[in-house]
């Protein structure tokens, strides 16, 4: 049994996709960028949060969802584990639970690990090892 870690290994893996649209939905993936590139602006300090209001003017009115959809996948994104939300006067700001380097370690884990489950794992780890050497 794997120990919880709060975080929702993911459900689908889209080897086709691009980046985090891979293993999470195109707005998801938009939104994790957007907060992971908040928080590593300058000054370093804590975390910065951010809002869904920000996330809508980040993206430009061209990409921009409405606003109910984007604090709805902020609010599912917080629901998987991935974003941490507090009140702030009348609205929530966000953060990511964690930086790029431990989501995709999670990531990693949790598709070899579906691999593996149910699986041959011979063949698996062989093919494994044949593009490793690659």
């Amino acid at each position: 049994m794997k120990p919880n870690t709060g975080q929702e290994s993911p459900k689908t893996f889209r080897p086709g996709a691009e980046g985090l649209k891979r293993v999470l939905g195109d707005l998801e993936a938009d939104i994790m960028e957007f907060v992971w590139s908040a928080e590593e602006r300058p000054p370093a300090g804590p975390a910065r949060e951010v809002s869904a209001r920000a996330v809508m003017d980040g993206r430009g009115p061209a990409r921009a969802p409405a606003y109910a959809t984007v604090k709805t996948v902020m609010n599912r994104l917080v629901e998987k584990g991935h974003l941490i939300r507090r009140k702030e006067d009348r609205a929530y700001v966000y953060r990511s639970s964690s930086n790029r380097a431990e989501f995709w370690n999670r990531v990693c884990g949790a598709v070899l690990q579906g691999l593996m489950d149910g699986s041959d794992r011979g063949l698996v780890l062989s093919h494994l090892m044949e593009t490793v050497t690659e």
